[in-house]
C-alpha cells in the first residue's frame, strides 16, 4: 500500500493500480481514477471502508465531474462539506470542477 501512495505520487498510476491490486481501499481508488478508470475507481471507492469519510465522498464528486454526473457530483459534494468544510473551500478552486464555477448548484454547496 505504502508503494502504491508513493507511485500515486510519482504520477505512475498504473504501477500504483498494479501495487494495489484487488485491495478496495481509497489509494486504489484515486490511483484507477488517476489512471482513467472511472468506473473501477467509483467500484472500488465503493467497495472500500473509505466511502463514508469526507475525501471519499469528495472523490465520488470527482469522479461525477469527470463523467458529466451532475447527480453524483453534487449530492457526494454536499455531503463531503457537510463532513468537512474545508473541502467547499478546496471544490470552489479544483480544476475538477472548472465547468461547474458557475452553476448555482455548486455554489451553494461550497459558500
Amino acid at each position: 500500500a505504502n508503494q502504491g501512495a508513493i507511485k500515486i505520487k510519482e504520477g505512475k498510476y498504473q504501477e500504483a493500480v498494479d501495487m494495489y491490486g484487488s485491495t478496495p481501499c481509497f489509494n486504489a481508488a484515486l490511483a484507477k481514477l488517476l489512471n482513467g478508470d472511472v468506473n473501477g475507481a467509483l467500484n472500488t471507492l465503493t467497495e472500500s471502508e473509505d466511502p463514508n469519510d469526507a475525501l471519499g465522498y469528495y472523490l465520488k464528486a470527482i469522479i461525477g465531474a469527470r463523467t458529466s454526473n451532475t447527480d453524483l457530483l453534487f449530492t457526494n459534494l454536499r455531503t463531503a462539506v457537510l463532513k468537512d468544510a474545508k473541502l467547499g473551500a478546496k471544490a470552489k478552486k479544483d480544476i475538477e470542477f472548472v465547468k461547474y464555477f458557475d452553476d448555482a448548484t455548486f455554489k451553494s454547496i461550497v459558500q
